[in-house]
């Protein structure tokens, strides 16, 4: 574009010379026909030498210069074409412009002298002299251009509310990027400050507790989350926080009440109750302080105090949920169980079952179980749990209600949980080895009762446990004296105790001890076989005959009463109950031959025999016993020829009916279905079997095609 006019001012500039030349010619015409100018003539001459030599001066390549001088000439004014200029004129104001402003001619020169000017020279002083500058009607289009553009943008409404929302934000941003770091600043020191405190690095806690209140614009909070992490470590340095807050607020509610609570948690009953008149002056229906003093007379034993405060909040509002809880441990302080129970079950309505008092529940619990009232226990653990699902001593209980209902599983897994939570509960880890000891997996059962041991050394019911894995498991009949003699010593008395007990001095020859543990079980366990049957054996291997011959023949009679009931049930009792006649006819028959009875010792020794054979087994001593009286060899030594194989279980086990809750009634699905599809067809279709006189298969039929329809 810069080309191009240059091209365009050069093209002007050749035609205004050339016109120019053109008017020269004429007048050089005009002279030579009018003769009387010539004088004048001389000096146009002149001039066009000038010209000339001012032609070959300038080079063709010096357009900068024109273009210079064109802009120099767009200033001036224009000549109006009403006025014809001479010649004269025109080369002076046209083509001597320039140089007039270049050169100031102070005298007259020789046009020899304008040859030696170089125009180029004279165009870069004139730079220096002169900056060049927008002429001043350039100035005046700008300023247009400009304010037009302004007028445009303030007429395009959309753009400028563009540009002030633009604003706007701009300066919302700033303002709110100096909030916020002011804000986060304060929190900062906040919480490195609460470290501090916790780190029990007071120095630096109150250069953060500084900081904090230097940026923030709520010092009310942070006095209050200061003193709440002092209050445990230092509840003279909160409450003078407290108070100094309270100096800028003293209306503050929340303040108030803090420092209520940490005069309650310091026993200072009376700093408790100024504080408590400050806020009923504020607000005299001010539930929450009136709570917090209750809690006040509550820990300090003032149960009547507690009590009116309850009864002060509960007539302002019912269903507060802190005065609720209040009255429910007045109630359980003052033995109401029932009522505290009502008070659960309101507060469970009111907040759709989703607040409760874990620690009363888990007390009402425990209540409930040493009543017998398990059903009532495990309701109230299994909230408990609910709503505080690490309360370890609430799964624990819950774990013993499952093992007692039979609910093995269950059990293992709470169990299991207390361990995880607590590896040092011993009594979860003996009823995880109990659990293992009734699944037949006694490795682990051992393991968890050792563990049991080893957190308490002095556990009776460990020690026992361990004790039955070694009667009935591993044979180890020595240990099982020493570890049941010592669980007895610790205050374990049960009748299996004694029993086994009698059972391993019995094995290990110590027969007035066995005795002395079996008769023990006496006179709860008199009608029992098997105790006689061993007490019988007993007092054999003690010589003493009568008594053995009494128990003996006792024994004898209940297991003929048990036999006629085994038969009855069907039961697998029978084949038991006949091994143990044998042995009892065996032992009868010593007796007898040592009595010189040898008929009834024959018989007795016979009829041992039958009853073995009757239990599909073999009774090798009663056989030995009969061919040496058939041989009539005398008994020589007694302790030989006893049965005294005791059976390691005198009751057996009865298996705990479950609750009907947990039965599963076992169905024919199938057949279920069958009759109720029967049932249902002869309903809602036996009108048209009456009417229409149709078959069933058609009826069939059609409920199979609308059932198709539907689906």
């Amino acid at each position: 574009m810069v080309e191009e006019k240059k091209d365009r001012g050069k093209k002007e500039e050749l035609e205004e010379m050339d016109s120019l030349m053109e008017g020269m010619d004429k007048d050089n015409n005009f002279k030579n026909n009018h003769p009387e100018i010539n004088g004048e003539d001389k000096e146009i001459s002149s001039l066009e030498k000038r010209e000339d030599s001012e032609k070959e001066i300038e080079a063709p390549g010096e357009t900068d210069n024109n273009d210079f001088e064109k802009e120099l000439f767009e200033d001036s004014e224009e000549i109006s074409p009403e006025k014809e200029k001479t010649t004269e004129d025109i080369i002076d104001q046209e083509l001597f412009a320039l140089e007039k402003e270049i050169i100031p001619f102070e005298e007259e020169e020789s046009l020899e002298t304008l040859e030696e000017i170089k125009p180029e020279v004279a165009v870069e002083e004139i730079i220096k002299k002169k900056e060049i500058i927008i002429p001043p009607k350039r100035k005046k289009i700008y300023l247009r251009e400009i304010t037009t553009k302004f007028k445009n943008i303030y007429k395009n409404k959309t753009l400028m509310r563009i540009i002030y929302l633009f604003i706007c934000i701009v300066m919302i941003i700033a303002v709110s990027f100096h909030i916020i770091n002011r804000y986060i600043q304060a929190k900062s020191y906040l919480y490195k400050g609460i470290l501090a405190i916790e780190k029990k690095d007071f120095k630096s806690a109150e250069e953060n507790l500084k900081k904090s209140l230097k940026y923030t614009y709520a010092k009310e909070k942070v006095y209050h989350k200061f003193a709440q992490s002092y209050a445990p470590v230092n509840p003279q340095k909160a409450i003078s926080l407290l108070e100094t807050a309270l100096k800028k607020e003293p209306k503050s509610l929340i303040l108030l009440k803090n420092l209520l609570i940490i005069y309650g948690n310091i026993d200072d009953l009376g700093g408790a109750k100024k504080v408590y008149d400050k806020i009923i002056a504020i607000n005299s229906k001010n539930v929450e302080a009136m709570v917090s003093l209750g809690w006040i007379y509550f820990n300090r034993g003032d149960i009547e105090e507690a009590s009116l405060e309850c009864e002060k909040a509960l007539s302002i509002k019912y269903n507060h949920l802190g005065s609720l809880f209040l009255m429910q441990s007045i109630l359980m302080k003052k033995k109401m169980y029932k009522a505290a129970v009502g008070v659960h079950r309101f507060i469970y309505k009111i907040t759709d079952e989703k607040q409760c008092n874990p620690d009363i529940l888990y007390k009402l619990g425990r209540y409930y179980l040493k009543k017998d009232r398990k059903d009532l226990a495990e309701e109230f653990f299994k909230t408990t749990v609910k709503h505080a699902h690490g309360y370890i001593e609430a799964h624990y209980y819950l774990g013993t209600l499952f093992y007692e209902k039979g609910m093995i599983n269950r059990s293992a897994a709470e169990f299991q949980f207390v361990i995880n939570k607590n590896p040092k509960h011993a009594n979860a880890h003996n009823y995880l080895g109990l659990i293992y000891y009734e699944k037949n997996m006694m490795e682990k059962a051992l393991v968890r009762f050792n563990d049991c041991l080893q957190l308490d050394p002095l556990h009776k019911q460990a020690i026992y446990n361990i004790a039955n894995v070694y009667f009935y498991y591993i044979d180890d009949l020595k240990e099982c004296i020493n570890l049941y003699s010592k669980a007895f010593k610790l205050g374990i008395d049960t009748p299996l105790l004694h029993y086994n007990l009698g059972v391993s001095y019995y094995k290990n020859r110590m027969y007035k001890e066995a005795m002395q543990e079996w008769k023990k079980l006496l006179p709860e366990e008199a009608n029992n076989p098997i105790v006689n049957f061993n007490l019988g054996t007993v007092n054999l291997q003690l010589d003493r005959l009568d008594e053995s011959k009494e128990k003996l023949s006792r024994s004898l009679e209940f297991f003929w009463k048990n036999l006629r009931k085994a038969r009855k049930k069907d039961t697998s009792e029978e084949e038991e109950i006949y091994l143990n006649m044998s042995k009892i006819h065996n032992n009868q028959g010593i007796i007898y031959e040592v009595f010189d009875k040898k008929r009834e010792a024959m018989s007795s020794y016979s009829q041992s025999i039958e009853f073995a054979s009757w239990a599909k087994r073999k009774n090798k001593v009663a056989y030995d016993n009969l061919q040496r009286l058939l041989h009539g060899i005398p008994i020589t030594n007694i302790h030989d020829n006893i049965n005294d194989d005791l059976s390691k279980i005198y009751t057996k086990k009865q298996i705990k009916e479950k609750p009907d809750y947990y039965k599963q009634v076992i169905t024919d699905k199938v057949y279920t279905y069958t009759i109720c599809f029967l049932i249902a067809l002869f309903v809602f279709r036996g009108y048209k079997l009456l009417i229409k006189k149709k078959s069933i298969f058609d009826l069939i039929y059609e409920f199979y095609k609308k059932t198709a329809k539907r689906i």
